[in-house]
């Protein structure tokens, strides 16, 4: 499975971009800058 870091600071459009990757069959991180979406990622990665 390919994985996606989404790094934006527009919560509307993460949203949006993650539910078309998902749909895709993508994993996605999200975040609304650097220090969360990193953190999601290791989480992802856990």
């Amino acid at each position: 499975m390919n994985k996606v870091l989404l790094i934006d600071d527009d919560v509307e459009l993460t949203t949006l971009l993650q539910e078309y990757l998902v749909e895709e069959g993508y994993d996605v991180a999200t975040g609304t800058d650097g220090g969360t979406a990193i953190a999601a990622a290791a989480r992802k990665a856990a």
